[in-house]
């Protein structure tokens, strides 16, 4: 069945009521773990990769999940997952990647007002140099360029041809690139980034922090004093997997140390960058165990059983989707 087909369906059962109907009568018991990243995606996210998520959509997945589902907080969770407690029927826990300002200035009055408890991950070097995430630099060079079409040479990749002259050429382009950046050894991407600012012919220090900018670390605080249970993203976002074990020990251990400063309370929890199955490693799971973490996030739906592995948790990234295929995402 084809992505489109499958849509189409998700949206006629989200508009007949069935998900509602469906957790009366049959509650889900274990628990989903949304994650979000920004929730006022700037002009240049829009047109590159097609992100349509407003901070109107963020308040009506909010107010469906009072009605129909029970927030729990992450910690709630990580006892549950532990066997130490049962969880209503349900559940879901909400948390957010990065750390972007709009925590403070959309997410914190729409959570503080229907009393949702909820994680941000927090990427901390950017938010102590207020610098963008290099995932963003990236898509935001992309997004400058006049070209219309660009070869791109690196001895570690193919040499490859890019267009860039409509709408789907360039969000093919922009996805294909970020999925071979996200390949390099971390020593890497800082010459790589420069090497594409070049055939881009554009400024390799371009950074969209003005039109998407990061929480300060006062701000990491206040959200911290105001119910957010706050995590590690790592200090620089790296792929963790294309990291050294003492690159990875520095990139979970002085984010946590930072975080544990701006805020005054012990952070026991991360989220792998990006997320994906092969972005961490054993190794980096080992890292975090001894490190002190209680548990670490994925990004890519999975069922979360009792007695999952408490530093593979898989989290869902339903964000950007309309309310009815988002109701019936959560059945």
């Amino acid at each position: 069945m084809s992505r489109k087909i499958r849509n189409a369906l998700s949206t006629i059962l989200g508009s007949s009521g069935y998900p509602v109907l469906k957790g009366k009568l049959v509650p889900r018991r274990s628990p989903l773990v949304l994650g979000y990243h920004t929730l006022n995606p700037p002009e240049f996210l829009r047109r590159v990769l097609g992100i349509q998520f407003t901070p109107e959509l963020f308040e009506s997945q909010m107010d469906y999940l009072v009605r129909h589902h029970s927030v729990i907080s992450v910690e709630t969770l990580l006892d549950w997952i532990e066997g130490r407690t049962v969880l209503p029927p349900n559940p879901v826990a909400v948390t957010f990647d990065d750390g972007y300002r709009d925590l403070v200035d959309v997410a914190l009055p729409v959570l503080r007002h229907r009393c949702i408890p909820a994680t941000v991950f927090v990427v901390t070097g950017c938010a102590e140099s207020r610098r963008s995430i290099w995932t963003n630099r990236l898509t935001y060079m992309i997004s400058l360029t006049a070209r219309s079409r660009i070869r791109f040479r690196l001895p570690e990749l193919a040499d490859e041809s890019f267009a860039l002259d409509s709408p789907q050429t360039l969000r093919r382009s922009a996805l294909k690139l970020l999925a071979l950046f996200k390949k390099l050894p971390n020593d890497r991407k800082d010459p790589a980034m420069r090497t594409l600012a070049e055939s881009l012919d554009v400024d390799p220090e371009s950074d969209p922090v003005h039109l998407l900018p990061m929480v300060t670390p006062d701000q990491v605080r206040i959200l911290s004093e105001n119910g957010f249970t706050i995590g590690s993203h790592t200090v620089n976002h790296p792929i963790l997997s294309c990291c050294t074990e003492a690159v990875q020990k520095c990139e979970l251990r002085d984010s946590k140390s930072s975080i544990e400063t701006w805020t005054g309370r012990l952070c026991s929890i991360a989220a792998y960058p990006n997320g994906q199955p092969g972005d961490f490693t054993a190794e980096t799971r080992s890292i975090a165990e001894k490190l002190g973490y209680r548990a670490c996030f994925t990004f890519h739906p999975h069922p979360i059983r009792p007695g999952i592995d408490r530093f593979e948790i898989p989290r869902h990234p339903l964000m950007d989707i309309p309310l009815n295929r988002f109701a019936t995402a959560l059945r």
